[in-house]
């Protein structure tokens, strides 16, 4: 009787499982139909995306994997650039797909962006999402006026995000309601416009490259898992010199790892040097609570630091 009793619970937790696994991911592209998965950087590691792509299709969306998005799997290794800019030209002209989830970030994706035809590329408009590294493909997207810049989760690591993070995926994605966020403030002031930024190393790079736009007007998100005092020393440094703050709307902090106290000083440093507003705390970045950002989406911020997007 106890054998036939743990084999149910067994049997029972099987099925559990299974439909949890099976609706995960449910609605997260809403109403859209074909998504095309691609490495613009490193290539993930197998088991990760086979589950993640299990997860893609059991919510009932059909998946295209680009020829050369699963080489050097585990490996660490990039795929040559061409290849990978044949890859996302392939997946982003085909007019079955409805948007582009990069796998992960790592490295290599403004090598790969260099490569692209930003003529043929402006045939059409479909979203691009991912983060980390991909941050340099979104800016170059945005200079070159060509797709819908979305920052966030790449496929493989919202496998690792939170409930509130994947839903907010789904709500993002379809235009949905978004909560309002209570962010810590730094610096007071109201302020609007629409995001800008990514992640700090790769941002910096690409503005002081020239090979994003200005960002007068709009919220610059940053977020990092680098050293925070290179962050302070360098980058940030680099970006209020090249004028990146001077005519911004404000400047939003997402997940700068780090000690806290270490954190929050090079931040009060960072806004007794600059003139806009600054908030830090939402939740984006390198960790489980990884909120996608609609560049297309505008925002306002009370004085207070309640963020919305509108």
């Amino acid at each position: 009787m106890k054998i036939f009793l743990s084999l149910l619970f067994l049997s029972i937790l099987t099925i559990t499982n299974a439909q949890e696994s099976n609706v995960v991911w449910k609605g997260i592209f809403g109403n859209l139909k074909t998504i095309a998965v691609c490495s613009p950087g490193l290539p993930g590691k197998s088991q990760a995306v086979d589950k993640a792509l299990k997860n893609l299709r059991d919510a009932g969306y059909n998946v295209k994997v680009m020829p050369n998005a699963r080489k050097n799997e585990n490996s660490g290794k990039l795929v040559s650039a061409e290849l990978r800019a044949a890859d996302f030209m392939q997946a982003y002209l085909d007019k079955e797909v409805d948007a582009v989830w990069c796998i992960r970030g790592g490295i290599g994706a403004i090598e790969m962006a260099k490569l692209l035809d930003w003529n043929k590329l402006r045939s059409r408009k479909i979203p691009v999402i991912g983060f980390s590294n991909i941050t340099e493909l979104h800016c170059l997207m945005l200079n070159n006026k060509v797709g819908h810049v979305f920052t966030g989760p790449s496929m493989t690591q919202l496998l690792k995000c939170n409930t509130r993070s994947i839903n907010w995926f789904a709500s993002a994605i379809s235009g949905g309601k978004l909560n309002a966020i209570q962010l810590k403030v730094i610096r007071p002031g109201a302020c609007s416009g629409y995001p800008a930024g990514g992640h700090l190393t790769f941002y910096q790079r690409a503005y002081c490259n020239g090979n994003v736009p200005a960002s007068d007007g709009k919220i610059v998100f940053l977020e990092t898992p680098n050293n925070p005092q290179k962050l302070a020393a360098n980058e940030l440094e680099q970006l209020r010199k090249k004028g990146c703050f001077d005519k911004c709307a404000a400047v939003v902090f997402g997940n700068i790892k780090g000690k806290k106290q270490v954190i929050e000083k090079i931040m009060h440093e960072f806004a007794n040097k600059v003139k806009c507003p600054v908030f830090y705390d939402f939740p984006y970045g390198h960790q489980n609570s990884n909120f996608l950002i609609d560049f297309e989406r505008k925002i306002t911020v009370s004085a207070e630091g309640v963020l919305q997007f509108e």
